[in-house]
């Protein structure tokens, strides 16, 4: 319900145009730290499972995060000093580039320490502290409004405020029970080489995969602000945000669901991954089937009550985007199997094949018809994203199924 609530404040506070630029800068900067993470907090997640008292490792990978987030930050800058910003963030303000990396490097610090909370057992206590969070956010949000101090950067100041908070709650959960964030004890060269060489065999195949879809996934979002600009990006971006909520009831059970594979898989036990598998996919699917068709039947409805007037034109890619969570549910079950069982190269491969059939389709529906395309807007994105996602996930599938 926080969620829901949420979802109708900021896209009436904003305006059609600039949620359209939060989404498109954001999701520029969830796909750019997906490639530098390539794979490896999952990775961690997975270890961490399988020995939750090896804290060295969290060291380690605290060190890993320091580096790779000034890279990233270097290669901001980079574009900025070669002055190609207004080709890769079409119309879009410095200042909001410059605030979409903060946002990204935050939250990847959220999903980080959550996987840390998740893979030592607490989940309970780590998802309680998230509905104080979401209550605290769904204050400030609805304060914002009442005052009429709502705008883009204000916005994006109030997310880095409850993520920090979300930060400071968990860290206090992991104190509790001595697990520290810091680990204060120096690795030695062994354990650092060590550490290395297990992270490089899970995450370089996710990280090859990784490049290509960063690329194809960005340009999906790249070539709808040319040919769209900001307000059909506004128009997927209220589409994609109601999937996202049809996922909600859904994705709670993935981190609990690769940690039981991740456990199966260490004591080498197919019988019991079978198990888990062929018991929770299936309920948790038709679950998502469920809430997807309420949304799809009542897209138009949804829309003007989230978005208000200014979002009326996106019933049709809310209808479409509404089936994503069906198989995005299978998807990041897929995914955790994968994960668990190592097989990261063959999961890699499957995404390259997925991501460029996926190329293909979002220039067909995104181009105009003087380019041979069929100049869809945020609705065709949404179509092609359902469509690829079924065809992908049903590959994945067969391979999980055939592994089990």
């Amino acid at each position: 319900p926080i969620g829901f609530i949420t979802a109708a404040l900021v896209p009436r506070g904003l305006g059609v145009q600039a949620y359209g630029s939060f989404n498109f800068i954001v999701d520029f900067y969830t796909r750019f730290v997906s490639l530098f993470d390539a794979g490896t907090s999952t990775a961690l997640y997975t270890k961490l499972s399988q020995r939750p008292h090896d804290s060295p490792i969290i060291r380690f990978y605290a060190g890993y995060v320091v580096l790779l987030s000034l890279i990233m930050t270097v290669v901001v800058c980079t574009v900025f000093l070669l002055n190609r910003q207004d080709s890769v963030w079409i119309d879009q303000r410095p200042v909001y580039v410059w605030l979409g990396l903060v946002f990204g490097l935050i939250t990847w610090l959220n999903q980080i320490v959550y996987k840390i909370v998740d893979a030592h057992g607490l989940t309970v206590k780590g998802e309680l502290a998230v509905v104080k969070q979401r209550l605290l956010g769904l204050f400030i949000l609805g304060l914002m409004m009442i005052v009429g101090k709502f705008s883009l950067f204000l916005y994006f100041v109030y997310n880095y405020l409850i993520l920090i908070v979300m930060l400071v709650f968990w860290k206090r959960i992991l104190n509790q029970h001595n697990i520290s964030l810091f680990p204060r004890n120096r690795l030695a060269s062994s354990q650092i080489r060590g550490y290395g060489s297990e992270f490089y065999q899970f995450s370089m195949p996710l990280f090859v995969g990784g490049v290509f879809s960063f690329v194809i996934g960005f340009a999906d979002r790249w070539l709808l602000q040319l040919y769209g600009g900001s307000v059909e990006q506004g128009l997927f971006g209220l589409s994609y945000r109601i999937g996202a909520l049809c996922f909600l009831f859904t994705g709670a059970i993935v981190p609990l669901f690769q940690r039981e594979m991740a456990k199966a898989f260490k004591n080498n036990s197919t019988r019991e991954a079978k198990e888990i598998f062929s018991k929770y996919v299936p309920m948790f699917y038709s679950l998502a089937v469920a809430i997807a068709a309420i949304f799809f039947f009542q897209a138009e409805n949804v829309g003007m009550m989230l978005g208000g007037v200014e979002f009326r034109n996106a019933s049709v890619s809310i209808a479409i985007m509404s089936l994503y969570p069906i198989h995005q549910t299978y998807g990041q079950l897929n995914s955790a199997v994968y994960f668990a069982s190592g097989r990261t190269r063959l999961y890699r491969n499957i995404g390259i094949l997925k991501s460029t059939f996926g190329l293909l389709v979002t220039y067909l529906v995104l181009a105009p018809t003087d380019r041979y395309g069929l100049n869809l807007g945020s609705a065709g994105l949404a179509f092609k994203m359902v469509i690829v996602q079924i065809i992908g996930q049903n590959i994945n599938l067969f391979y999980n199924v055939r592994l089990l």
